[in-house]
């Protein structure tokens, strides 16, 4: 019997530099028996940012078709250091595998990819995301596009995530948003931080050119947040059918099965999507969540450490580059009473009752959807005063004192425009409540950097 053996590749690839960073030390091993995983092994060199690789693998000078599914181990967010990638032949039908003794593969440094997608269905090993890169993106491989229509921050956003249902019910799509730290965030701002809340009551218009002022609850004074980590964030709100996919539950109050799919799914309390023991302590259980939840679900189905943004990630996302209270106008950006939405008390069997289907409204300028209405978002934070919340300083996690009460944001479809808007901060029961409030109550997944 042969002991685990590895096959040798061949060395294909030199230093290539992406702005300061460069990969070197390429190296390739098959595990033993052949056609099983391949393991590639490399070293990022002077890397100021997280970077991403984009593999080529090639026999006889012929590029292989390899899925991003085939692919695991270390694609995006690296750092300078040692690194490894793995690569699956068996995911793909090359025909005779002998041939891959042959195989060749470069890494080319590449910026961060702007979205992942997860694939939601497949309940065997989890497998890594696939990424869509901005020069994909505008090359049209992925559906259509845009720049972004608000003129204080340059950036793209993927329309045609809104096209497909998949992206909605099956599979998942986070965005990545960019440190306080980062480059990009530095050309817009000028200085390693972002404004949180809100000084004074902000005038803003809506579609009509009437111009109102409103009074955003419990955020002022403004507080001024460094964020040292990039993350990603779900692009919608988590659906009742994506739910559905991870636990097999239905458990929203606007449950009309021929609206249901798309919705964002309520009724959820904090400790049934995280836990209601370890996973109820935040922050003095970090990331810890209890298996049996939706997101212990989540991590297995994905094998990813999914959770919930803290309100200083939710706000720096919302607003995207934004100093207004929100990203546009009222009728155009969110699903509330203002906007016209109303609340069924029987199962919103209606296109105009309750909540919305995500990406029904115009989205931000990082491309997140229905970050303003539909339904408030459940933060990690525990809710304290705005004066005793800790939201300010760098990369702060909010009140250390384990609360049942937690953050929401963003504003729910049946409440004032007010409440809908970047900074406004309200308090939502962490533990079950009755069916008409908690249907107001959503959230969207983050995902850190590791």
């Amino acid at each position: 019997m042969k002991k685990t053996a590895f096959a040798l590749f061949v060395l294909s690839l030199a230093a290539v530099a992406f702005g300061e960073a460069t990969i070197t030390d390429v190296s390739l091993r098959q595990r033993w028996p052949w056609g099983r995983e391949v393991d590639v092994y490399f070293t990022v060199r002077g890397a100021t940012e997280p970077i991403a690789v984009r593999p080529t693998f090639t026999v006889g000078g012929e590029p292989l078709a390899v899925a991003d599914s085939a692919l695991g181990g270390d694609r995006a967010g690296l750092v300078s250091g040692l690194h490894h990638l793995v690569w699956t032949p068996s995911a793909s039908d090359f025909g005779d595998r002998t041939k891959l003794l042959d195989v060749k593969v470069s890494l080319a440094p590449a910026p961060m990819p702007l979205y992942a997608i997860y694939d939601l269905t497949d309940a065997g090993t989890p497998q890594g995301p696939t990424y869509v890169f901005e020069d994909d993106l505008r090359a049209g491989k992925w559906g259509t596009w845009q720049e972004n229509p608000y003129d204080y921050i340059n950036s793209v956003i993927w329309t045609g995530v809104t096209e497909d249902m998949n992206y909605k019910t099956n599979k998942l799509v986070l965005r990545y948003v960019p440190p306080t730290t980062s480059a990009a965030w530095l050309a817009h701002a000028g200085v390693d931080t972002y404004q949180m809340g809100t000084s004074a009551d902000t005038p803003s218009k809506d579609s009509d050119g009437t111009t109102y002022v409103y009074d955003v609850p419990n955020c002022s004074p403004q507080q001024t947040v460094k964020l040292t980590q990039g993350f990603w964030l779900g692009v919608f709100e988590v659906t009742q059918a994506q739910y559905a996919e991870i636990t097999g539950l239905w458990p929203s109050w606007f449950s009309n099965t021929t609206v249901r799919a798309n919705r964002p799914v309520e009724s959820v309390p904090y400790s049934t999507f995280r836990g209601s023991k370890a996973g109820y302590l935040w922050p003095s259980n970090g990331h810890a969540v209890a298996s049996n939840s939706f997101l212990g679900k989540l991590r297995k189905r994905t094998g990813a450490a999914f959770d919930l943004p803290t309100e200083a990630q939710w706000e720096y996302a919302c607003r995207a580059g934004s100093t207004d209270i929100r990203y546009g106008v009222d009728k155009e950006i969110s699903r509330s009473w203002w906007s016209g939405a109303s609340w069924n008390y029987k199962d919103g069997a209606s296109a105009n009752t309750g909540t919305a289907e995500v990406g029904s409204y115009a989205p931000n300028a990082w491309g997140f959807y229905d970050m303003l209405g539909n339904v408030w978002e459940f933060c990690l934070n525990g809710w304290s005063t705005y004066a005793d919340a800790k939201v300010a300083g760098t990369d702060p996690i909010g009140p250390t004192v384990d609360s049942d009460t937690r953050v929401i944001r963003g504003g729910p479809y049946y409440e004032y425009s007010s409440r809908s808007t970047a900074p406004c901060r309200a308090s939502g029961a962490g533990s079950n409540v009755n069916r008409y409030e908690s249907s107001y109550y959503g959230f969207r997944v983050c995902l850190p950097m590791k």
